[in-house]
């Protein structure tokens, strides 16, 4: 059995837009405040391998983490 992979719904800035999304947990850096984005990868096949970032992945500003693991941090 696969060890289960952890997700969550992160807010970023990306350009002039807000994007929400439920992305692998390993995709944000708290201490960095950002995002990671597959780069030259199908974002379903990185999710699907649970990959993790790399030098060449794009890169956005973490606005807020909604919720992980169950655990809500949802404020308007």
């Amino acid at each position: 059995m696969e060890p289960m992979k952890k997700w969550a719904c992160a807010v970023w800035q990306e350009k002039s837009r807000t994007e929400v999304g439920v992305i692998l947990r390993k995709w944000i850096d708290t201490a960095k405040k950002v995002v990671y984005w597959p780069s030259g990868v199908d974002v379903l096949r990185a999710e699907r391998y649970d990959l993790s970032p790399s030098l060449h992945w794009k890169q956005f500003p973490l606005i807020k983490i909604r919720c992980e693991d169950g655990k809500s941090f949802y404020h308007s």
